[in-house]
C-alpha cells in the first residue's frame, strides 16, 4: 500500500546547471544503475537533450522532422530551448514553439506531502528548423501496451542519484514496467533495486521491442517520486529509489497527430505530394553506393562482348555486331519511344557524327553526351531501363497537352546538370533486382509553376523547378515512389486482387474503399491503392520496420512479389 501511495505523486526530472557541451560518452554507472549509451545504440539516433536558459535539462524523443516529443512539464514555462541531438552531438536546433497538453495538471497533495502529480504529463516542441540528416525519428505505436510486465529500455540525460550533480551524459537502462488495469495509461517501475529515472530524464523514451527487433517510443518519462516528508519527519537522501512513472504515448496518439497537423499548418510547411514528410529521414540499410565511371564502362563492354548480337542504323550512325540490349538501349537515349505509343521512325538529326568511325553503343553514346554522360546514361539505361537523356523529345510528338505548362514541361526539358544527379541515381540502387519491363523517361524541366504536381509518372517521370528546393533525402524518396507506380504499372501489380487482398481495398458501389485505414504508411497513401501501392513499395525499402510494423500483410506483399524474399531490417539482411 505503501509503495502504491508513493507512486501516485511524481518529481518532476528537469535537472539542475549544467554545460552547454555534450558531454563525452564514458562507461560508467548511470541512469540509476544503467550505463552510458554507446553510439552504436540504434535507439540513440532519435533522443535529444533539452537545454532552457537555466541551464536546465531534459530528454525528449525526435518524431517527426522538426517535432519532438517531451513531458509537457518540460515545457509549461515556455522560453527558448536549444536542443541537442545524440545523433550528432555538434549540432543543436533552437525550439520555435513550445506546446505542452492543454488539459496538464501538476497536483501536490497528501499528508506525505508527497509532490508532484503530474496528470497529461505529455508535450511537443516545434524545432526552428529541420533535425540534421544524422537524427532519425523514432517509430510510434498503435496501440496501448496491455496491463501486465514489459520489458522496457529508458534512455535520458538524468543524474545517477537525486544527491549526485551527474547529468547531462546520456544513458539507458533496462527496466521492468508494470501496467496496472486501473491507470492503464502509465507505466510504474519499482526503483528500490538500484535501476530507474531520476532528475533530467523527464521527457525522455522508454522504448519497447516490436517482434523482437523494431524499436517503438512507447512512453514518455514523468518522473520519480518526490517524497518531502514522511507524517511531519523530513526525508533525506536519495529521492530517485522510490517508484518511477511514464506516460503511455498510444493515450495521446490523437493529440499528438491533432496538434502535429496544427503545427504544419500554422508555420507553413507544405505537405509533400509523396513520402511522409515526418519520415523525410530514412532508416535504410544494405544501401549501394553508385558504381564510379571507370566500373560503368567496364559493365558495359563486359554486355557488349556476351550475348545475342544485332546491328541497326540508329540516329545516323551504323551500329553492328553489337550486344542487342545495348542497341535497344542507345536507341531510347536519342530516340522517343514510350509504352503508350507505337515506335517512331528514328529521327536523324545527329547529322554532325555521320561520318564518326563508331560502330558500338558505347562509342557512339560517349561522341553523342561526351565521355562521363555517355558512359552514365547507357550504364542507366542498360541497367535499370531508366533514360535520362533530354533529347529525342523536341521534334517528336508527345501527348495532346492540356494546357501550355503541360506543353512545356514536354517540349523544354533540359539536361541534368552533374551535381543535381545524385539522389536520383541514388534511388535507382535500392531497386529490386527485377527489371522494369520497358524503358522509363526521367527528365527534368525549368518549368515553375506547372498545373500538375511536382512528378508526373506516364511512362516518363517529369522533374519541375519546385523539385530543386527539395531535400536530397525528399528528391531520392520521391524518385522511388515513381519508378514504384511504373513497376506497379508494368507488371499490373498496383491493380492485382493479391495487392488489393493485402491492402484491404475492396469495391463497394462502383467505388473502393480501404477497410483498414489504420494500416496507411503515409496520408498520402489513402488516395487510392495506386498510391498505396507507391507508397507502401518506398517503406518496404527506406522504413521496412515502420510497414512491417503497421502493414504486416503489405510487407509480405513486395517481399513476395518484388523482392523475392530480400528483407532489409538489419544489417544481417545485406548481401
Amino acid at each position: 500500500m505503501k509503495k502504491y501511495l508513493l507512486s501516485i505523486l511524481l518529481l518532476s526530472a528537469c535537472a539542475g546547471p549544467t554545460s552547454h557541451e555534450i558531454a563525452e560518452l564514458e562507461q560508467e554507472n548511470a541512469i540509476v544503475g544503467g550505463k552510458a549509451t554507446p553510439f552504436s545504440d540504434p535507439d540513440l539516433r532519435s533522443v535529444v537533450k533539452i537545454v532552457d536558459g537555466f541551464n536546465r535539462i531534459c530528454t525528449g524523443t525526435l518524431i517527426a522532422e522538426q517535432i519532438v516529443l517531451t513531458a509537457a512539464h518540460c515545457v509549461k514555462d515556455g522560453g527558448d530551448l536549444e536542443i541537442f541531438f545524440a545523433a550528432d552531438p555538434k549540432k543543436s536546433v533552437m525550439s520555435a514553439e513550445l506546446i505542452p497538453h492543454e488539459n496538464y495538471q501538476l497536483i501536490s497533495e497528501g499528508v506525505m506531502k508527497l509532490k508532484n502529480e503530474h496528470k497529461n504529463d505529455i508535450g511537443l516542441i516545434w524545432l526552428e528548423k529541420p533535425a540534421p540528416k544524422k537524427a532519425v525519428p523514432a517509430l510510434m505505436p498503435e496501440t496501448l501496451t496491455a496491463p501486465g510486465s514489459r520489458t522496457l529500455h529508458a534512455v535520458g540525460y538524468g543524474r545517477t542519484s537525486s544527491v549526485k550533480n551527474d547529468h547531462g551524459v546520456l544513458r539507458s537502462v533496462d527496466l521492468t514496467a508494470e501496467i496496472r488495469s486501473a491507470s492503464p495509461q502509465y507505466f510504474f517501475f519499482d526503483q528500490s533495486i538500484g535501476k530507474g529515472i531520476c532528475t533530467g530524464d523527464s521527457g525522455g523514451p522508454l522504448f519497447a521491442k516490436h517482434s523482437g527487433q523494431v524499436s517503438v517510443v512507447v512512453g514518455v518519462v514523468n518522473g520519480a517520486d518526490d517524497v518531502d516528508a514522511f507524517f511531519g519527519q523530513p526525508v533525506e537522501g536519495d529521492k530517485c529509489v522510490y517508484t518511477g512513472v511514464g506516460t503511455q504515448v498510444a493515450a495521446y496518439k490523437d493529440w499528438i497527430i491533432s496538434t502535429t497537423e496544427k503545427l504544419i499548418a500554422k508555420h507553413g510547411v507544405k505537405r509533400k505530394s509523396t513520402f511522409n514528410e515526418a519520415l523525410s529521414t530514412d532508416q535504410a540499410l544494405c544501401r549501394k553506393p553508385f558504381p564510379t565511371h571507370e566500373a560503368m564502362k567496364a559493365e558495359i563492354l563486359a554486355v557488349s562482348h556476351s550475348g545475342a548480337k544485332s546491328s541497326l542504323g540508329v540516329g545516323g550512325l551504323a551500329i553492328k555486331d553489337e550486344n542487342a540490349k545495348l542497341i535497344e538501349a542507345y536507341r531510347y537515349l536519342v530516340t522517343y519511344k514510350s509504352y503508350k505509343f507505337k515506335p517512331e521512325q528514328d529521327i536523324d538529326f545527329w547529322t554532325k557524327f555521320k561520318d564518326l568511325k563508331c560502330d558500338k553503343a558505347l562509342c557512339a553514346a560517349e561522341a553523342v553526351f561526351g565521355s562521363e554522360d555517355g558512359v552514365l546514361y547507357l550504364y542507366v539505361a542498360m541497367k535499370y531501363k531508366i533514360i535520362l537523356s533530354h533529347l529525342g523529345f523536341d521534334r517528336l510528338k508527345a501527348p495532346t497537352p492540356k494546357d501550355q505548362d503541360e506543353f512545356d514541361a514536354y517540349f523544354k526539358v533540359r539536361p541534368w546538370s552533374k551535381a543535381e544527379l545524385g539522389p536520383y541515381l541514388n534511388a535507382l540502387t535500392m531497386l529490386p533486382a527485377i527489371q522494369l519491363p520497358t524503358y522509363v523517361r526521367m527528365n527534368h524541366s525549368g518549368i515553375l509553376n506547372p498545373v500538375n504536381p511536382n512528378v508526373l509518372s506516364n511512362g516518363i517521370i517529369q522533374f519541375y523547378k519546385p523539385m530543386d528546393a527539395m531535400s536530397d533525402s525528399h528528391k531520392e524518396h520521391t524518385t522511388f515512389h515513381e519508378i514504384a507506380h511504373n513497376y506497379g504499372t508494368f507488371y499490373g501489380l498496383d491493380s492485382s486482387q493479391e495487392w488489393l487482398k493485402a491492402s484491404g481495398w475492396v469495391e463497394k458501389e462502383k467505388h473502393f474503399i480501404n477497410e483498414r485505414p489504420q494500416e496507411f504508411v503515409t496520408d498520402y497513401a489513402s488516395k487510392d491503392f495506386f498510391e498505396d501501392f507507391a507508397e507502401s513499395f518506398t517503406y518496404y525499402r527506406y522504413y521496412p520496420q515502420v510497414l512491417k510494423l503497421k502493414s504486416p500483410l503489405r510487407y509480405e506483399y513486395f517481399k513476395k512479389t518484388l523482392y523475392k524474399g530480400q528483407e532489409f531490417l538489419s544489417v544481417s539482411d545485406c548481401k
